[in-house]
């Protein structure tokens, strides 16, 4: 949404908040023009490493553990910028060999996805073009890591502002649980919670857009008024593998807003 937004010059200022803080992490990289270019030279190391190796499997498994013991060091705030460039660059390099570019972590806060055992080919970690648009594109971005409640400012939020939302997803069944992907968890209490903000968002005459699983539940916590609007998409979600949304494995999934004419 955001990038998609930018490319077509509809942003003047905005802001990214997400509560995955390598994500976060990895996106201050790319906006920090230094930072870049250190990452775009351990990027290429990795990947002529990776496409080198004739035991993918288990360079995998030693970048898996570089990376969750950096995730310890940056937890307890000891870590050096080197080692943030580090983190940052194994989050692609991983993410682009895991199993179906799943990023999930266990209990303990460790990245626990594995390997995809399909991976002979070469593989590309990154577009050298694309991400210098990233960087270009928060040039005006202000970008957080804190939970929903906190980025939710009304002090800044004001009319005809849009607000785009991807929370975790509320489970379609009852032996699913999407919150499973990330450690902290999002749980029907914080939906409400989401939900109660969405009116008051439309209140103040901004718009929103909310993305979620199309279940049932989704449908209570969000659209138990009838005051927003709802559209089905189908959608993949998998970063190694090519398809159409209309293939059968695609998932079905909602968009929520408060204004009804829009695209799709």
């Amino acid at each position: 949404m955001y990038f998609n937004l930018w490319s077509r010059d509809f942003l003047k200022k905005s802001y990214i908040n997400d509560i995955n803080k390598e994500l976060i992490l990895f996106y201050k990289t790319i906006q920090n023009n230094k930072a870049l270019s250190l990452l775009i030279t351990e990027l290429e190391i990795l990947e002529d490493k990776f496409n080198k190796s004739k035991k993918r499997d288990v360079l995998f498994l030693a970048w898996r553990e570089q990376f969750n013991q950096l995730l310890k060091k940056n937890n307890s705030r000891s870590i050096t910028k080197k080692e943030k460039i580090e983190i940052s660059a194994l989050l692609i390099s991983l993410n682009k060999t895991c199993f179906n570019g799943v990023y999930r972590k266990n209990k303990s806060g460790e990245f626990n996805v594995p390997f995809s055992k399909k991976f002979k080919e070469e593989v590309s970690f990154f577009d050298l073009e694309n991400i210098k648009n990233i960087n270009k594109s928060f040039e005006n971005t202000v970008i957080e890591n804190l939970s929903f409640e906190k980025v939710i400012d009304f002090r800044k939020i004001k009319k005809n502002h849009l607000v785009f939302f991807d929370p975790p997803y509320l489970p379609v069944s009852r032996t699913s649980d999407f919150s499973s992907y990330y450690d902290d968890g999002f749980t029907e209490i914080e939906h409400q919670k989401l939900s109660e903000l969405l009116i008051k968002i439309n209140d103040i005459g901004a718009y929103f857009i909310l993305t979620n699983s199309d279940s049932q539940k989704t449908k209570e916590v969000y659209l138990s008024d009838n005051k927003f609007f709802n559209i089905n998409v189908n959608v993949r979600r998998s970063i190694n593998q090519k398809g159409l949304s209309n293939k059968p494995d695609a998932t079905q999934e909602l968009i929520i807003t408060n204004f009804k004419s829009f695209n799709t």
